[in-house]
């Protein structure tokens, strides 16, 4: 799912950054091509007592690794075209820079979803349909701006390519989810469709109907409840003491503001209480909180809610993003640069291996890959500063 996410956001990157970007670019290659020059450049900083963070490595593949060096560069934007005229004749305009800025500025929403999507300790797929509601409301925001109208509605264009009719496993994910759930979800629809179409939503000459799609993924949610609870007759029955899960900020984004006016007031029948009905009228407030563990949460009422404890397990286990698997398949290239031909194959895969172990002990799994020259000096020295470090 990330990948056409990532095609569309790779096509705007260009469309909106791209001129200013290459004589950027031009510049901090320089610094990362000429040892003495990188060390000049650390040196530099040191002598006006700023902090160094190492540029990250740009990947054609990733439009926010293009994204996350611009804002390295926005970070030294008062120092580098100085520096690279001093020691190496280099002319930066500093237009390009500021013109840079105001657009990472808006695509820093784009740059939250990716991150959202390609986390590798929790469960993404629950967040799915909240990155979209924050999405639609972005390019509602920014369309008509001045500095960003040129590129906004060719983003917008590419991404209803593929976010036309959301996937309906998503909305499943986010019915699983005990903060959202049902209600909530219609509203999501609603709110995601009218932002890009208005009253009477309509892509390609075909009429959208969001109470519509709302109303398929609801029947295949309960469809996937049968099919489970066939297949865990003998689950024992729901206790009926419900309890309230409480956090500690409302989430301050357009999704925030729509879950705040959606209430979870479901009624239901004596004859029809079963398990999703319980589950639908549990308390849950909803609430930001990053450290919100939603397995966890499911883990601690699965005798509460047996079915759907299995379900969760299952659904949220899927990932959005494949950032993770792509991460080792391109780790090589990182490490066997031009300068570095003459590695063993047996010393690369020892590289590779010692690279993976060691984030995984710094659970940094799901960060950027560390630039190849900054991930060798580590290596040796142990003694590197990322741009994941900090702002």
């Amino acid at each position: 799912m990330c990948m056409p996410y990532n095609k569309f956001m790779c096509a705007g990157w260009s469309k909106s950054v791209g001129r200013c970007y290459g004589g950027s670019e031009g510049g901090i290659r320089r610094i990362w091509a000429n040892g003495q020059l990188k060390l000049k450049w650390k040196n530099y900083l040191n002598e006006r007592n700023v902090k160094y963070v190492a540029f990250p490595k740009d990947l054609s593949i990733r439009w926010n690794s293009s994204y996350k060096l611009v804002r390295v560069l926005i970070r030294y934007k008062e120092h580098i075209p100085a520096f690279l005229k001093e020691y190496d004749n280099y002319i930066l305009n500093p237009a390009h820079i500021d013109t840079c800025e105001k657009i990472c500025n808006v695509l820093i929403f784009f740059n939250n979803a990716t991150e959202s999507f390609s986390h590798v300790y929790k469960p993404t797929s629950n967040e799915f349909m909240r990155e979209l509601v924050n999405l639609a409301d972005a390019f509602n925001e920014f369309e008509n701006a001045d500095y960003v109208s040129h590129f906004c509605g060719f983003m917008k264009e590419k991404f209803l390519k593929y976010y036309a009719h959301i996937p309906h496993i998503y909305g499943i994910a986010f019915i699983l989810d005990p903060r959202y759930r049902l209600g909530n979800l219609e509203q999501c629809y609603k709110f995601y469709y009218q932002s890009f179409y208005g009253d009477f939503p309509m892509y390609e000459d075909n009429p959208i109907d969001p109470q519509s799609e709302y109303n398929e993924v609801s029947s295949l949610f309960y469809s996937l409840f049968n099919e489970f609870r066939a297949q865990y007759d003998n689950a024992p029955p729901p206790p009926t003491q419900t309890s309230s899960s409480k956090g500690k900020s409302l989430f301050k984004s357009s999704f925030g503001n729509l879950m705040k006016k959606t209430k979870t007031t479901h009624t239901t029948e004596q004859s029809t209480i079963n398990e999703i009905a319980l589950y639908t009228n549990y308390e849950v407030e909803f609430v930001e909180n990053e450290e919100f563990d939603v397995l966890k949460w499911w883990k601690s009422k699965e005798r509460m809610f047996p079915i759907l404890a299995r379900m969760a397990k299952q659904v949220l286990s899927m990932p959005v993003s494949t950032v993770a698997v792509e991460q080792e398949f391109s780790s090589a290239g990182n490490v066997l640069t031009k300068s570095r031909t003459c590695l063993s194959a047996e010393s690369l895969e020892t590289l590779i291996c010692y690279h993976d172990w060691l984030k995984a002990r710094r659970r940094t799994q799901e960060l950027s890959i560390t630039p190849s020259q900054d991930f060798m000096d580590e290596s040796t020295e142990g003694g590197s500063t990322y741009a994941g470090d900090s702002d």
